[in-house]
């Protein structure tokens, strides 16, 4: 298993589904597109709420046929611009169940020290990806419940002003509005699904 440990820094701008559409069909005809694929996150937790009380996530995603685990902490959010400590690792392709692989979490360091871990839910999201002047966007249509759909760009960046700088005069180019997105896919998750001890997560 492959293990990717960083800081994490990204914009992320909410869209309306006309505006996502129309960016998405802009960027088709005017940058290259990398791939379209779509995403399973499975959202993990435990019966004590460990991560909920460290402001903390860990998520599982399945892309491609390939697992991933995913643990952010000292999350913060700024005006559109998210940063976090982010440890990756590749998991690979799995043959078992979704409870199987918990287990399989659960078995690992550090996270075999913490009580039962268990699914909070998941959620499917559509992923969109470009090579735009040099940064890569990505535009996400993400199923939180069966009457909610979240459209939204994301770019992973440590250059915000060049970014920020750019998007805004496509953004006038194409009479999209500038708005920031204060909350994060989990986040929003948790909302939906009418759980508990969400305001002080990002």
């Amino acid at each position: 298993m492959t293990q990717r440990n960083h800081i994490e820094h990204e914009l992320k701008l909410c869209l309306s589904e006309a505006d996502y559409v129309n960016l998405c069909e802009y960027l088709l005809l005017n940058s290259s597109l990398i791939k379209i694929h779509e995403q399973r996150n499975v959202y993990l937790e435990t019966e004590d709420k460990h991560f909920a009380k460290k402001m903390e996530m860990l998520r599982l995603r399945e892309a491609e046929s390939s697992w991933t685990l995913t643990h952010k902490s000292r999350i913060q959010v700024n005006n559109g611009e998210f940063s976090s400590q982010e440890l990756e690792i590749e998991l690979g392709h799995f043959e078992g169940s979704i409870s199987e692989l918990v287990q399989k979490v659960h078995s690992m360091e550090p996270w075999n020290q913490l009580k039962s871990i268990i699914i909070q839910g998941q959620l499917v999201n559509t992923r969109h990806e470009f090579k735009w002047q040099d940064f890569t966007l990505e535009l996400d249509r993400s199923q939180l419940s069966s009457d909610r759909v979240d459209f939204e760009l994301e770019c992973e960046t440590s250059e915000f002003e060049l970014l920020r700088f750019r998007l805004a005069d496509l953004f006038n180019h194409l009479n999209i509005p500038w708005e920031a997105q204060e909350s994060s896919k989990y986040k929003r998750f948790l909302e939906t699904m009418g759980l508990t001890n969400i305001n002080s997560i990002p």
